[in-house]
């Protein structure tokens, strides 16, 4: 009988051990996945913030196309006007 139980302490020993080690598996587990979370998070917002940032770029450089673009047509006008005077 005290051998029984001396063995049934031991396997219960046994288990503790084996669920700490699962307990601590798990933890380790939980403390990887949050971290890559936080990464995918922070890819994420760096990704966007890239994105608006080549918006806004596009936007821009197509605003001073535009721009180019009537000073271009001004310059025209200009200089048919200026070939119209010397023609006269």
């Amino acid at each position: 009988m005290v051998a029984q139980l001396r063995q049934e302490a031991m396997d219960l020993r046994a288990r503790e051990r084996e669920y700490k080690n699962l307990q601590d598996q798990l933890l380790s587990l939980e403390q990887n996945f949050n971290r890559v979370t936080d990464e995918k998070r922070r890819m994420e917002e760096d990704y966007k913030n890239r994105v608006e940032v080549n918006i806004n770029m596009i936007s821009t450089l197509r605003q001073e196309i535009d721009d180019q673009k009537s000073f271009l047509i001004d310059r025209k006008k200009q200089n048919a006007d200026l070939y119209t005077e010397l023609d006269q």
